[in-house]
């Protein structure tokens, strides 16, 4: 005889997501970039991004040659992270 026993059901483990800010300020006035899309120019007040690792890159838009900066930022949910530049003249 077959005994049948009821199906174990598992739900999915959701990573960890939700909302991070995101705010800029950078001297002389610049364009923000978040995993190269375009956010806007500084200073960049808190705008919303996803949580999780992102790629930023901040390009001077007035300095006499050309001049940016990049790096990883790790957003954290409900946290704000905020970045300040100043590029030479």
């Amino acid at each position: 005889m077959i005994e049948l026993t009821p199906e174990l059901v598992l739900e999915p483990v959701a990573e960890p997501q939700g909302l991070s800010k995101l705010a800029v300020h950078a001297e002389p006035t610049s364009a923000v970039y978040l995993d190269g899309e375009l956010l806007g120019e500084t200073p960049l007040s808190t705008r919303e991004i996803s949580s999780g690792q992102h790629a930023l890159r901040i390009e001077c838009l007035v300095c006499s040659e050309p001049q940016a900066r990049e790096m990883t930022i790790m957003a954290e949910p409900e946290e704000t992270v905020r970045r300040v530049v100043r590029f030479p003249p």
